[in-house]
Protein backbone atom coordinates (compact mmCIF):
# COMPACT_ATOMS: atom_id res chain seq x y z
CA UNK A 1 0.00 0.00 0.00
CA UNK A 2 3.48 2.55 0.69
CA UNK A 3 4.72 1.83 -2.73
CA UNK A 4 0.96 2.17 -4.21
CA UNK A 5 0.89 5.67 -2.45
CA UNK A 6 4.54 6.72 -3.44
CA UNK A 7 3.68 5.74 -7.28
CA UNK A 8 0.18 7.77 -6.85
CA UNK A 9 2.29 10.47 -5.71
CA UNK A 10 4.29 10.89 -8.07
CA UNK A 11 2.32 10.48 -11.00
CA UNK A 12 0.45 13.52 -8.95
CA UNK A 13 3.18 15.72 -9.11
CA UNK A 14 3.62 15.26 -12.70
CA UNK A 15 0.08 16.22 -13.27
CA UNK A 16 0.50 19.34 -11.22
CA UNK A 17 3.81 20.09 -13.38
CA UNK A 18 1.86 19.93 -16.03
CA UNK A 19 -1.79 22.12 -15.19
CA UNK A 20 1.54 24.61 -14.10
CA UNK A 21 2.40 24.94 -17.09
CA UNK A 22 -1.30 25.22 -18.63
CA UNK A 23 -1.99 28.04 -16.43
CA UNK A 24 1.38 29.74 -16.87
CA UNK A 25 0.75 29.16 -20.62
CA UNK A 26 -2.84 30.85 -20.65
CA UNK A 27 -2.31 34.12 -19.75
CA UNK A 28 -1.93 36.62 -22.21
CA UNK A 29 1.38 37.60 -22.22
CA UNK A 30 2.31 34.15 -23.55
CA UNK A 31 2.03 33.33 -26.90
CA UNK A 32 0.97 29.51 -26.47
CA UNK A 33 2.80 28.47 -29.91
CA UNK A 34 6.06 30.61 -29.19
CA UNK A 35 9.57 29.64 -27.81
CA UNK A 36 8.33 31.45 -24.27
CA UNK A 37 5.47 28.51 -23.84
CA UNK A 38 8.15 25.56 -25.01
CA UNK A 39 10.02 26.51 -22.60
CA UNK A 40 7.68 27.11 -19.65
CA UNK A 41 6.48 23.60 -20.50
CA UNK A 42 10.04 22.31 -20.63
CA UNK A 43 10.88 23.59 -17.57
CA UNK A 44 7.41 22.62 -15.13
CA UNK A 45 8.18 18.97 -16.90
CA UNK A 46 11.69 19.17 -15.70
CA UNK A 47 10.71 20.51 -12.14
CA UNK A 48 7.96 17.18 -11.98
CA UNK A 49 10.82 14.89 -12.81
CA UNK A 50 13.54 16.32 -10.19
CA UNK A 51 10.40 16.03 -7.70
CA UNK A 52 9.89 13.12 -9.10
CA UNK A 53 12.59 11.67 -8.53
CA UNK A 54 13.52 13.49 -5.11
CA UNK A 55 9.87 11.92 -3.78
CA UNK A 56 10.91 8.25 -5.35
CA UNK A 57 14.30 8.60 -3.55
CA UNK A 58 12.45 10.00 -0.07
CA UNK A 59 9.61 7.15 -0.17
CA UNK A 60 12.33 4.31 -1.00
CA UNK A 61 14.03 5.32 1.97
CA UNK A 62 10.92 5.04 3.91
CA UNK A 63 9.99 1.75 3.27
CA UNK A 64 13.18 0.59 3.85
CA UNK A 65 14.91 0.70 0.27
CA UNK A 66 18.93 1.96 0.92
CA UNK A 67 19.31 5.58 -0.79
CA UNK A 68 22.59 4.09 -1.89
CA UNK A 69 21.13 1.11 -3.54
CA UNK A 70 18.66 3.70 -5.37
CA UNK A 71 21.08 6.35 -6.52
CA UNK A 72 23.00 3.63 -7.87
CA UNK A 73 20.14 1.93 -9.92
CA UNK A 74 19.04 5.14 -11.10
CA UNK A 75 22.89 5.80 -11.84
CA UNK A 76 22.68 2.53 -14.18
CA UNK A 77 19.58 3.19 -15.66
CA UNK A 78 20.34 7.14 -16.52
CA UNK A 79 23.14 5.68 -17.83
CA UNK A 80 21.24 2.89 -20.05
CA UNK A 81 19.08 5.32 -20.74
CA UNK A 82 21.22 7.80 -22.04
CA UNK A 83 22.45 5.57 -24.59
CA UNK A 84 19.28 4.01 -25.91
CA UNK A 85 18.09 7.38 -26.58
CA UNK A 86 20.96 9.57 -27.72
CA UNK A 87 19.36 11.14 -31.09
CA UNK A 88 16.31 12.25 -28.73
CA UNK A 89 18.77 13.51 -26.27
CA UNK A 90 20.65 15.31 -29.01
CA UNK A 91 17.20 16.78 -30.25
CA UNK A 92 16.34 17.71 -26.67
CA UNK A 93 19.56 19.31 -26.20
CA UNK A 94 19.10 21.52 -29.50
CA UNK A 95 15.71 22.51 -28.64
CA UNK A 96 17.63 23.94 -25.48
CA UNK A 97 19.33 26.09 -27.59
CA UNK A 98 16.22 27.38 -29.70
CA UNK A 99 15.18 28.27 -26.83
CA UNK A 100 18.27 29.84 -25.41
CA UNK A 101 19.50 31.85 -28.48
CA UNK A 102 15.47 32.68 -30.00
CA UNK A 103 16.64 32.89 -33.61
CA UNK A 104 13.30 33.02 -34.77
CA UNK A 105 9.89 33.14 -33.85
CA UNK A 106 6.48 31.26 -34.88
CA UNK A 107 5.56 33.56 -37.91
CA UNK A 108 8.93 34.19 -39.34
CA UNK A 109 10.30 33.98 -42.66
CA UNK A 110 13.91 32.03 -42.48
CA UNK A 111 16.00 30.18 -45.32
CA UNK A 112 17.81 27.73 -43.90
CA UNK A 113 19.59 25.42 -45.82
CA UNK A 114 17.67 24.01 -48.56
CA UNK A 115 14.08 25.53 -46.73
CA UNK A 116 12.94 28.45 -47.10
CA UNK A 117 9.18 29.42 -45.68
CA UNK A 118 7.56 30.50 -42.64
CA UNK A 119 7.89 28.96 -38.97
CA UNK A 120 4.54 27.33 -38.24
CA UNK A 121 5.53 25.64 -35.21
CA UNK A 122 8.32 25.33 -32.42
CA UNK A 123 7.92 21.80 -30.73
CA UNK A 124 10.29 20.28 -28.33
CA UNK A 125 11.46 17.49 -31.06
CA UNK A 126 11.01 19.47 -34.42
CA UNK A 127 10.04 22.68 -36.22
CA UNK A 128 7.17 23.07 -38.29
CA UNK A 129 8.14 25.37 -41.65
CA UNK A 130 5.92 26.39 -43.97
CA UNK A 131 7.42 26.61 -47.35
CA UNK A 132 7.23 29.35 -50.20
CA UNK A 133 5.79 26.34 -52.28
CA UNK A 134 3.08 25.63 -50.02
CA UNK A 135 4.72 22.33 -48.44
CA UNK A 136 5.38 21.40 -44.85
CA UNK A 137 8.48 20.43 -43.51
CA UNK A 138 9.70 19.05 -40.11
CA UNK A 139 12.51 20.02 -39.14
CA UNK A 140 14.49 18.18 -36.52
CA UNK A 141 15.46 21.05 -33.52
CA UNK A 142 19.29 19.68 -33.02
CA UNK A 143 20.12 20.42 -37.21
CA UNK A 144 18.52 23.94 -36.40
CA UNK A 145 20.73 24.73 -33.21
CA UNK A 146 24.05 23.33 -35.21
CA UNK A 147 23.35 25.14 -38.34
CA UNK A 148 23.42 28.63 -39.61
CA UNK A 149 19.62 30.55 -40.06
CA UNK A 150 19.08 33.22 -41.80
CA UNK A 151 16.04 35.18 -40.29
CA UNK A 152 14.23 37.20 -43.19
CA UNK A 153 11.64 37.95 -41.11
CA UNK A 154 13.96 40.19 -39.25
CA UNK A 155 15.52 42.49 -41.83
CA UNK A 156 15.35 46.14 -41.54
CA UNK A 157 15.46 46.66 -45.45
CA UNK A 158 14.38 44.82 -48.45
CA UNK A 159 17.46 45.36 -50.82
CA UNK A 160 16.47 45.49 -54.48
CA UNK A 161 19.11 44.78 -56.83
CA UNK A 162 18.50 45.50 -60.92
CA UNK A 163 21.07 45.03 -63.63
CA UNK A 164 20.53 47.98 -66.47
CA UNK A 165 21.72 46.09 -69.86
CA UNK A 166 22.75 48.22 -73.02
CA UNK A 167 23.76 47.09 -76.29
CA UNK A 168 28.12 47.38 -76.63
CA UNK A 169 27.52 49.77 -79.91
CA UNK A 170 25.15 52.39 -77.63
CA UNK A 171 26.25 55.62 -78.10
CA UNK A 172 27.99 57.72 -75.31
CA UNK A 173 25.34 60.32 -75.28
CA UNK A 174 22.32 57.81 -74.69
CA UNK A 175 24.85 55.80 -71.97
CA UNK A 176 25.34 59.36 -70.08
CA UNK A 177 21.69 60.10 -70.82
CA UNK A 178 20.62 56.72 -69.27
CA UNK A 179 22.55 57.33 -66.38
CA UNK A 180 21.18 60.76 -65.97
CA UNK A 181 17.79 59.05 -65.44
CA UNK A 182 18.64 56.38 -63.18
CA UNK A 183 20.04 59.13 -60.68
CA UNK A 184 17.24 61.27 -61.14
CA UNK A 185 15.31 58.28 -60.20
CA UNK A 186 17.28 57.01 -56.93
CA UNK A 187 17.89 60.85 -55.96
CA UNK A 188 16.49 61.72 -52.92
CA UNK A 189 14.66 58.05 -52.76
CA UNK A 190 13.96 57.10 -49.08
CA UNK A 191 15.40 53.99 -49.72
Amino acid sequence: ASFVTLLAFIIVIFGAGDRVARIIIASPAVNPKGLNAQLIRFACKLASIVAGVIVFLEGGHYLGIPVTTLLASAGIGGLAVALAAQDTLKTLFGTIMLLADKPFRVGERIIFGKYDGVVEDIGLRSTKIRLLTGHQAHIPNDELARSDIENVGRRPHIRRTATIEMPAHTPVAKVKRALQIVRAAVDKHEG
